[in-house]
């Protein structure tokens, strides 16, 4: 399993091509190594080796330590082939899109804008629209930040609820995770309001898996939280999905405390499909801050992690 694909300790250099990048003969030894695989070809792709795109991520990070590249700039997921790989450790360009993620959102200006638009429209808004409970905010009391606070995902006010619930020393230091091809989806206008008024910013589980954590590393880093849905899509019958395993990425290699956050009716105020919202109870509970070490793997910190949720879900009357 790709959980289990931790970086191999250093060995000896296998020779590289010209210009120092490592050819496909030696690329391929390498993915034999580290997988456990059988005869690699060039046309190989990582997918059929096993690994999915955290796989993918982990495989470079060994890359880079086993033979001594810097791999920061590659493309890769399933898709990618061993050829298409060495021809990037040889500078080509990656095919594919690059990762955009922009740091205006996190301006004072535009933070003050963000408050303002939650104070006098947002939060009339869901006030119109629904009685609200909110419970487990004591759990934050004392805890100096970031987290990352992870939620399950029913309709598309869950963002604007989990953000409004929150006290303001949070919400105005919040940056929302949303899947990269959600966002590009929405088009230019939507994924604009997207950012500037949700603070969101794409987070890959394809191809730029490194670029989105060293973006969540350096968010962490200027102490600001996260807003993450470990579903990666709205659950249709209000029961709590599977988690990615991205959540675990983020919790152990960010090494920073995960709030669990339990959404409860939300989906009847907002359901999917419907255009217009109606009027109804919501509840937000937070849960106490989850830790986890840097040796942990991804799978189980996610099962934990929603496990933790799972729990919010029961005191709830779910």
């Amino acid at each position: 399993m790709a959980e289990n694909l931790r970086p191999t300790p250093a060995r000896p250099r296998p020779p590289a091509s010209r210009g120092g990048a490592i050819d496909r003969d030696a690329l391929a030894a390498f993915l034999q190594r580290h997988t456990g695989a059988g005869r690699v070809e060039p046309s190989t792709t990582l997918g059929s080796l096993g690994l999915d795109s955290l796989g993918v991520m982990e495989a470079l990070s060994a890359l880079d330590a086993e033979l001594g590249l810097d791999s920061s700039h590659f493309l890769a997921d399933e898709t990618t082939t061993v050829e298409e790989l060495a021809a990037q450790a040889g500078g080509s360009r990656p095919p594919g899109p690059g990762y955009r993620a922009g740091r205006w959102p996190l301006a004072r200006p535009v933070v003050a804008l963000r408050a303002l638009f939650q104070l006098l429209l947002l939060q009339p808004l869901l006030a119109v629209l629904s009685r609200r409970r909110v419970r487990g905010l004591e759990h934050l009391r004392g805890v100096p930040g970031p987290v990352i606070f992870a939620a399950n995902h029913l309709s598309l006010l869950d963002n604007p609820a989990v953000m409004t619930a929150l006290p303001w020393r949070w919400r105005l230091r919040l940056a929302t995770a949303a899947s990269d091809h959600v966002l590009d989806q929405r088009g230019q206008v939507q994924r604009f309001i997207a950012v500037l008024l949700c603070n969101a910013f794409p987070l890959s589980e394809t191809r730029s898996v490194r670029r989105s954590m060293q973006f969540c590393r350096w968010l962490v880093a200027g102490r600001w939280s996260l807003l993450y849905f470990p579903e990666g899509r709205r659950s249709g019958d209000g029961s709590i999905l599977r988690f990615k395993r991205g959540i675990g990425l983020l919790a152990v290699e960010l090494g920073v405390p995960v709030v669990p956050v339990h959404l409860k009716g939300i989906d009847r105020v907002m359901p999917m499909g419907a255009r217009w919202p109606r009027r109804g109870t919501i509840e937000i509970s937070f849960g106490q801050p989850l830790r986890f070490a840097s040796d942990d793997e991804y799978a189980d910190t996610a099962d934990a992690i929603r496990e933790a949720i799972a729990v919010l879900a029961r005191e709830a009357g779910r």
